[in-house]
């Protein structure tokens, strides 16, 4: 019975250790951080409720994530323009509960807690007025310095929370934004807020998802040849004469996919023509009254060209006002642009050869 005994009580040993190392690793991986919690004092209504909206230009949406990390499993994917609630941080991953996928007539609410890197979130800041900006400040307490001040409806990317404070990037700046000075609104997202019936069509996974008005540029006498795909080798389904305007719904690296530009109704995307080149297609820059304060040109009337498509970014360039500029990329209703050999993104301008826009 012994030597029976033995080996029973040794090999529950070799299970027991097997089973105890496997032990650290699980319990590693559910406390190895501690959260920030985002939400301030309970009954505040600026403060208990910390929301944001999924900013991504991937066309595959945003990888929500079982911890705060590259490492963690993927709980779900969202697309630009999901309302989500921040309910803590760790770094500058932000852990989200549920999220409300919204488009043009209703909303699909999801349940879920995950994870999202801050640089795939934004929020809007919010003005006491038109004409103040909001402060930036240094640390998440009012009588820390103030390192900038946000126009009004400038979008910014988040880069942490703590207590209803949210730290977010600002151009080159990192700061806190009070609870008063940040906001929501259903046109965050930069995406299309006239859809057309239809787009061109492509199978292609990397074709964004755009809402531009444009212009033909193309100088030569014979037009603009418009193709069945956007693809050189694909033939040619339609001809346009120069500064004809044409409402850009897809985009596959520099190829546009163009739909008629309809006049008669608010929404100008009508039925689909095809692709082209987005270099034959251009805009004119805006002017604008430079008293009212907005993140889309400068104190001399310039406008600002960003060097992502979002107003709180770093400024790539600027462009002087009733400026053309010809088109190499779109994402809703930003469009990215070429001046004097600089790319960057241009979210105000004119679709309209003679310059005339509202």
């Amino acid at each position: 019975m012994k030597p029976y005994f033995t080996a029973i009580s040794f090999l529950s040993i070799i299970i027991g250790v097997v089973l105890f190392a496997t032990l650290p690793a699980v319990s590693a991986e559910m406390t190895d951080y501690e959260v920030v919690p985002c939400q301030g004092p309970e009954g505040n209504e600026h403060w208990s409720c910390m929301r944001a909206f999924v900013y991504d230009t991937d066309p595959a949406g945003t990888n929500v994530r079982s911890g705060p990390g590259t490492d963690y499993d993927i709980v779900t994917t969202l697309p630009s323009g999901a309302l989500v609630t921040i309910t803590g941080s760790v770094g500058e991953w932000m852990r989200i509960d549920g999220a409300s996928i919204l488009n043009e007539t209703d909303s699909t609410e999801l349940r879920f807690t995950g994870w999202v890197h801050g640089t795939r979130l934004s929020v809007m800041v919010l003005g006491e007025s038109d004409y103040n900006p909001s402060p930036l400040y240094a640390e998440p307490d009012t009588a820390s310095p103030v390192v900038a001040r946000i126009p009004i409806h400038t979008y910014v990317r988040v880069a942490g929370c703590r207590e209803g404070w949210i730290k977010v990037r600002y151009r080159e700046l990192v700061g806190w934004l009070g609870p008063e000075s940040r906001g929501l609104t259903e046109t965050m997202f930069e995406g299309p807020t006239c859809l057309p019936t239809r787009a061109p069509e492509t199978d292609n996974p990397l074709a964004a998802s755009c809402a531009s008005e444009a212009y033909v540029a193309e100088t030569d006498p014979a037009g603009l040849a418009v193709r069945s795909a956007p693809s050189d080798d694909a033939p040619v389904v339609k001809t346009l004469p120069r500064h004809t305007r044409v409402y850009i719904t897809r985009s596959v690296g520099e190829w546009m996919g163009v739909n008629t530009y309809r006049t008669e109704s608010d929404c100008p995307g009508g039925d689909p023509i095809g692709w082209t080149y987005g270099h034959l297609l251009a805009v004119r820059t805006r002017s604008f009254d430079v008293s009212y304060p907005i993140p889309w040109w400068d104190s001399s009337g310039n406008v600002l060209v960003f060097a992502e498509p979002i107003t709180g970014s770093a400024v790539a360039t600027k462009i002087p006002p009733d400026t053309e500029v010809v088109i190499v990329g779109c994402w809703g209703e930003w469009l990215k642009v070429r001046y004097k050999g600089v790319e960057g993104w241009l979210s105000s301008y004119c679709g309209n050869p003679d310059g005339e826009c509202w």
